[in-house]
């Protein structure tokens, strides 16, 4: 009778050992999740000199454009132009991901730039607009 007791313990203690590999699965992929970043990461340090200086108003063609910066996140029409939206999203928020309620109160870990570009009707840069959010 006291080998199946022990049999019966050790079966009870290997699914424990399986609920905490799952719990801590779980909990490092929640971890893993709580930082993210989309989009262009060039906007994160630039600034409106360096892109006066990458952006010509007048000179810079769109095939100069995406060989400066690579392929923009948006293109649209607006008022007839062609518009480009360049964008970088950073969120490090995890008590945010974990309980959703405290995003509100967390507006250090929300960081949104976006760069519009309009073009003229000879597709060359004709403004641009380097534009900061925080939420």
């Amino acid at each position: 009778m006291n080998s199946t007791l022990t049999a019966e313990l050790r079966r009870w203690v290997g699914r424990d050992l399986m609920v905490r590999v799952l719990v801590l699965t779980l909990l490092l992929t929640l971890f893993l999740s709580a930082c993210t970043t989309t989009s262009n990461s060039f906007l994160k340090e630039t600034s409106q000199t360096q892109l006066q200086q990458k952006l010509l108003t007048g000179a810079s063609t769109q095939t100069d454009v995406k060989r400066a910066l690579g392929t923009q996140y948006r293109e649209l029409i607006s008022e007839g132009e062609l518009v480009w939206v360049y964008t970088y999203v950073h969120q490090n928020n995890l008590a945010g991901n974990l309980f959703p309620f405290f995003s509100a109160a967390q507006t250090d870990d929300f960081v949104k730039r976006d760069l519009v570009i309009y073009f003229d009707s000879d597709k060359r840069v004709k403004n641009f607009k380097l534009r900061d959010h925080s939420l």
